[in-house]
C-alpha cells in the first residue's frame, strides 16, 4: 500500500486494521517469513505484520487486530506450530515492536470444511482458544483476546437470531468469568462475522422478517440485545462485541458481482450508525483494499468505491453517541447523533426512500442557534435512484480521497433547524463548536 491508500484511510477515519492469520482461508504464521516446504512464499507472500503496523502509523491508524492460527495447517506440506507457546511468542514479538494490537484466535472455525470441522469440532476449537488466550495473557496480561470468530450467529455467516447455532453459548460457557475450568475469564471480547446472502435469495432477510433497508434497526433492536443476553449468562463483565468481518453488498438478490450502488452507501452508513448506537466496540469492513472478484472493497488501487463515502461521512461524527428519539420510521429515515469534546454536536440523517423528507431537529441540553453549521451530503448521480453506481459527494461525482469537496458552511439561526433531505441521500450536520 502506498500514498493513495494512506490518504484514503486517513480521510475515512479508519481506526483499526485487521491482519488475518487464522484458518480457514489464510493458513498463516505471523512469525514466519521466507519459503514453505513446497517453495511457495510463506503467508502467500504477504508482508510481515510489522510492515502493516508501520503503514498504519503513517495513515493515522492506531491499532491492529492480529489472528493467531490454532490449527496445524500451513503452507505446502508443512505443519504450523499451533501451540500456546507459539501464540505467546507472537504476543512477545508484538510487544517488542511496540505494536498496539488486539488478538483473535483463528477464523470461522464453525464453517463447513474447516479444519475443526474434521478435527474435533467445537470443543477442539474452544480448547485451543483457551490455550492461546492463556498463553498470550501470560506474556501480555493486559492484552485483549477475542473469539470465537464464528461465521455469524448461524451457519455460513447468517445473522438472524432464529438461526442461532449455539456456538456463542458453548464458547462463553467455558471462557466467560462464570466458568469453572482453565478457561475461566480467558475471553476479553466476543467477535463474529456478519454477511448478507444474496445467493440465497436473501432468505436470511426473510427469516428476520425485514427487507434490505431493515437490517440496521433489526441489529440494534434484536441482534445486539440477543448477544448481550448470551454474554450475561456466562460473564459478569460488559464484554466488548466486535464484528471482525462484515459486508452488506448491493441489495440485489442472486447478483454474483454485487457491484456497489447508492443502496450500498446508505445501508453501510446506517449499519455503522446502528453499530455505534448499540455499543459495538469495533467492526472491520471486508475488505478495505482489494480488487475482486466481488465488489466488497472500500477502495481500489487508484479510486474510491461507493461505500467509501459512508466511512468518510461517519468520520465527521463524534466519539460520544447521543440518545435519539424520532417520529419517523427508522426503516425510512434513520437519525443518529454524537458529540465531541469541543462541544460540537453532529447529526446524521439517512433518507432510504424515493421521496424527499423535511426533518425538524430539536435538542435537549444543546442550543444550536448561533452555532456554525457545516453540512456534508451524498446521493445518487441519477436523482432518486438507489441503484445508481455513481455517488455525488458534497456536489462532486465520485471524488478521489485526496480531492473531497468541502462541506457547505453557514451560521445556524434556528433553535429547531429544518433540513430538507432528498430521496436516497444522507446528510451530516455539524453544529459548532
Amino acid at each position: 500500500m502506498g500514498a493513495f491508500q494512506r490518504q484514503a484511510f486517513q480521510a475515512a477515519g479508519v481506526q483499526l486494521f485487521r491482519y488475518p492469520g487464522g484458518e480457514p482461508g489464510e493458513w498463516a504464521d505471523l512469525l514466519m517469513t521466507g519459503k514453505c516446504t513446497d517453495n511457495s512464499s510463506a503467508n502467500w507472500g504477504a508482508p510481515p505484520y510489522v510492515s502493516l503496523w508501520t503503514f498504519a502509523q503513517s495513515a493515522g491508524v492506531p491499532s491492529l487486530m492480529l489472528q493467531t492460527n490454532p490449527t496445524t495447517q500451513y503452507c505446502g506440506s508443512g505443519s504450523q506450530d499451533s501451540s500456546g507457546t507459539h501464540a505467546a511468542a507472537i504476543a512477545s514479538d508484538v510487544a517488542s515492536h511496540g505494536v498496539s494490537a488486539v488478538y483473535e484466535i483463528g477464523n470461522e472455525p464453525d464453517i463447513g470444511g474447516s479444519y475443526f470441522g474434521s478435527n474435533g469440532g467445537q470443543s477442539a476449537y474452544i480448547a485451543k482458544f483457551i490455550e492461546h488466550a492463556n498463553a498470550i495473557h501470560g506474556v501480555q496480561p493486559s492484552a485483549e483476546v477475542y473469539g470465537p470468530v464464528v461465521c455469524g450467529l448461524g451457519g455460513n455467516c447468517s445473522f438472524p437470531t432464529g438461526w442461532d447455532s449455539g456456538w456463542l453459548d458453548a464458547f462463553l460457557a467455558q471462557t466467560g468469568n462464570k466458568a469453572t475450568g482453565t478457561g475461566k475469564g480467558s475471553v476479553d471480547g466476543v467477535s463474529f462475522h456478519v454477511y448478507w446472502h444474496p445467493e440465497w435469495g436473501y432468505s436470511d432477510l426473510q427469516q428476520a422478517q425485514i427487507d434490505k433497508y431493515g437490517f440496521a434497526y433489526y441489529w440494534s433492536q434484536t441482534v445486539m440485545p440477543y448477544v448481550r443476553g448470551i454474554v450475561a449468562k456466562y460473564d459478569t463483565r460488559d464484554l466488548p462485541i466486535v464484528i471482525s468481518e462484515i459486508s452488506v453488498g448491493n441489495g440485489v438478490a442472486n447478483d454474483t458481482s454485487q457491484t456497489q450502488n447508492v443502496f450500498s452507501v446508505l445501508e453501510t452508513l446506517d449499519v455503522i450508525g446502528a453499530f455505534a448506537a448499540s455499543g459495538v466496540r469495533s467492526f472491520q469492513w471486508f475488505d478495505a483494499n482489494a480488487a475482486g472478484p466481488n465488489d466488497f472493497w472500500m477502495i481500489t488501487t487508484n479510486k474510491a468505491r461507493p461505500v467509501y463515502y459512508s466511512f468518510v461521512a461517519w468520520s465527521k461524527m463524534g466519539n460520544q453517541t447521543l440518545d435519539v428519539t424520532s417520529s419517523a420510521n427508522p426503516h425510512d429515515v434513520a437519525v443518529y447523533a454524537t458529540k465531541k469534546a469541543d462541544g460540537s454536536v453532529q447529526v446524521l440523517l439517512i433518507n432510504k426512500t424515493n421521496s424527499a423528507h423535511d426533518v425538524t431537529l430539536s435538542f435537549l441540553g444543546f442550543a444550536p442557534a448561533g452555532k456554525a453549521l457545516q453540512v456534508y451530503t451524498a446521493g445518487p448521480a441519477a436523482s432518486g435512484d438507489d441503484s445508481a453506481s455513481s455517488v455525488v459527494y458534497n456536489g462532486a461525482t465520485d471524488p478521489l480521497p485526496g480531492a473531497l469537496p468541502a462541506p457547505t458552511s453557514s451560521s445556524n439561526t434556528a433553535p429547531s433547524p429544518v433540513y430538507s433531505l432528498p430521496s436516497y441521500s444522507f446528510a451530516v450536520l455539524v453544529f459548532g463548536p
